[in-house]
């Protein structure tokens, strides 16, 4: 059994390499949030859809 510790190149690599999924799939959920705030706030000022005043 090897008992030399990893390199520092491909330590780095794989630490690296383990967060880029977190991160793109957190920009994804941030970009969703975003266009369905856009998309609820283009509905809510849309007269067509709002009800009566004293609502």
């Amino acid at each position: 059994m090897p008992t030399t510790a990893p390199s520092g190149r491909t330590r780095g690599a794989n630490r690296r390499l383990a967060w880029r999924p977190l991160q793109r799939s957190t920009r994804v959920a941030i970009l969703g949030a975003l266009l369905a705030t856009i998309f609820y706030q283009v509905f809510l000022l849309n007269p067509a859809y709002r009800g009566p005043l004293w609502l």
